[in-house]
């Protein structure tokens, strides 16, 4: 078995998922997006009590505070 340290500094992920070729990070409150060479841009804040994410139909799905979003990541 084999494995590669990509990126690190994630130090509090509250959830992960992957859609499409990138990975979702949230991560101190706020959702990253990650491509396969563990580059990452800042999507937005305020999942500061997200406690999972899932990936469905196109778009992410993130539980906060009891609510259930559905997040696009590409919309602007």
């Amino acid at each position: 078995m084999g494995y590669e340290e990509i990126s690190d500094g994630w130090s509090e992920p509250a959830a992960m998922a992957a859609l499409g070729d990138k990975l979702y990070i949230i991560d101190r409150g706020t959702l990253y997006q990650v491509d396969s060479n563990g580059e990452y841009a800042e999507l937005n804040d305020g999942w500061d009590e997200a406690t999972h994410m899932t990936a469905m139909g196109g778009a992410l799905w993130i539980l906060d505070r009891g609510s259930l979003y559905r997040v696009d990541p590409n919309a602007d």
